[in-house]
């Protein structure tokens, strides 16, 4: 059961791992993703002065392309933010069941340990009352 727990432990471990890095992407991703609707707002404004109405369309489809994907990313960011939160918590449940385990597990080994001494000193006491 210790070996469980101490599995469910590494898993459990290797997922929030997983989950920070997928955050730190979303982050990053969307920090630059801040950064490109000015210049592609400037972009069209050009476009449109330069009469070039087909290249200011375009650009005006990418500035909401961006607006999409920026919100999926802020949903999807928190999203994996409420799973690293859910993460942790059962990361600390299992700490706390790993450790109780593990004093079971030597409070049972020290009882094992006072029972073997117990049979030796009786063995042994025996042993003098023969000769």
């Amino acid at each position: 059961e210790l070996g469980a727990v101490g599995e469910a432990l590494r898993r459990s471990g290797e997922a929030a791992l997983g989950l920070q890095k997928e955050r730190a992407g979303l982050r990053h991703d969307l920090a630059a993703a801040a950064t490109r609707p000015p210049e592609l707002q400037e972009q069209k404004q050009l476009a449109v002065a330069a009469r070039d109405f087909k290249e200011a369309a375009r650009l005006a489809g990418a500035l909401k392309q961006l607006v999409v994907e920026e919100e999926e990313a802020t949903c999807r960011e928190a999203e994996v933010a409420a799973a690293l939160e859910a993460n942790k918590v059962g990361l600390r449940v299992l700490a706390a069941s790993q450790l109780e385990l593990q004093a079971e597990v030597t409070a049972a080994q020290g009882q094992g340990d006072a029972r073997l001494l117990s049979l030796l000193l009786t063995q042994l006491r025996h042993g003098r009352d023969e000769r």
